[in-house]
């Protein structure tokens, strides 16, 4: 089976959630036929990056009236916050026919609808999109927060409106939050494709010596992750260094806008690290995560994370979507906090207690084993692929 694989990234980038994402799809694809891959970026030369991997330059100017329109409806439109589904389709150096001359494509995968309608890349009969998370969610509870009244419902009825057009252009996408499957206002046939995290390495220490931290693990150029530390650090932190005064709070990952990073110094015992490339040190010795997220989509993948390593996660209520069933009928080692007090609680019930924290870590292990390993992934992939073709 010959595959095409669209998408925005590197598939062989795993630094971030997303990315991990993008690559974990790419190798599950793998295992059903032969893949073959065009990544766009207008940064780039049009190469081959690896066998079969091609970078594919945006060509974002044409000539002088197409760049004209170009512009005028990205400057309309991006206010907005819709999907980059415009009626002037970005250009690329080179189309898949070029690119793989003579390969007839059974099925053809695309990442994200950003790239499916930026680039009108529907030309093919069999199309599975990776939707990730509900685009109508993400715009109502992240991407519409700061806009006037008026343009947010402009927004979410054009948003309505790119999700009909582009339904129609699809054979079958993927959710990463079962629960949205049934509820998201997409017209076209869903399946739950639920997200998964990076995996302990065989030198992971679960039982190694703690310090009195707890940890935060989050790419904070996106929204969701920098505005939910920010809440933390206003609305629960203070609390929480008043009841444990020498308990550290480590914030990893990087591009935070700079008015929340000079923010945040003015916080007590607030350690910002930046981007670290292994997280396994950290996640050893930290007592426990926090996921702080109040807005965005699908499922929280460093919750997911923090469990496969075995470490406690307290969490807002939105932080756990996706994992409400399990936290509702057993313990898993996920804890939604409610406000500051609460907050504090869990610290003491959950984390402080050392014999306590040890059976809630290994069930926060069992659990993401479970059920988020990369076969169970890579089996709802190939199923999904091979329905969709046999059909």
């Amino acid at each position: 089976m010959n595959i095409l694989y669209l998408s925005e990234p590197d598939p062989r980038m795993t630094h971030f959630g997303g990315a991990q994402r993008t690559n974990y799809i790419w190798r599950a694809l793998q295992e059903v036929g032969d893949v073959y891959t065009m990544t766009f970026d207008q940064r780039f030369e049009t190469e081959e990056v690896a066998p079969r991997l091609w970078y594919v330059k945006k060509l974002q100017i044409v000539n002088p009236l197409r760049d004209f329109f170009y512009k005028l409806q990205y400057k309309l439109l991006y206010p907005l916050q819709v999907l980059q589904c415009f009626p002037l389709a970005t250009k690329i150096e080179k189309t898949a026919d070029e690119i793989f001359p003579g390969i007839k494509f059974d099925v053809v995968v695309c990442r994200y609808l950003d790239v499916l309608g930026e680039m009108h890349l529907w030309g093919h009969p069999l199309l599975i999109v990776d939707i990730d998370d509900d685009p109508l969610q993400m715009f109502d509870t992240a991407k519409s927060r700061s806009m006037n009244p008026l343009l947010r419902h402009l927004g979410r009825w054009i948003l309505k409106c790119q999700l009909q057009f582009l339904s129609r252009k699809m054979t079958l996408g993927w959710l990463s939050n079962a629960s949205q499957v049934n509820a998201c206002r997409i017209r076209v046939p869903l399946a739950a494709l639920r997200n998964i995290s990076a995996v302990p390495s065989v030198d992971y220490e679960p039982e190694a010596t703690r310090k009195m931290q707890i940890l935060s693990v989050g790419a904070l150029d996106y929204a969701p992750n920098y505005l939910g530390i920010d809440y933390f650090l206003t609305e629960i932190w203070p609390t929480v260094h008043k009841a444990f005064p020498d308990l550290n709070y480590v914030i990893v990952g990087k591009n935070a806008p700079t008015v929340y990073v000079e923010k945040w110094k003015s916080s007590p015992n607030v350690i910002q690290m930046g981007f670290v490339d292994n997280l396994e040190q950290l996640y050893a010795e930290s007592l426990c995560t926090v996921v702080s997220v109040g807005s965005g989509g699908g499922t929280c993948i460093k919750t997911i994370e923090s469990l496969s390593y075995g470490r406690v996660c307290l969490s807002t209520p939105f932080g756990i979507r996706g994992h409400e069933d399990a936290v509702a009928s057993s313990d898993i080692g996920l804890y939604a906090f409610n406000d500051a007090s609460h907050f504090v609680e869990l610290l003491n019930d959950k984390v402080m207690n050392q014999t306590g924290r040890s059976v809630h870590e290994m069930a926060a292990r069992q659990y993401a084993e479970e059920n988020f390993s990369f076969k169970a992934f890579a089996d709802t992939v190939k199923q999904t692929v091979q329905n969709v073709v046999n059909q």
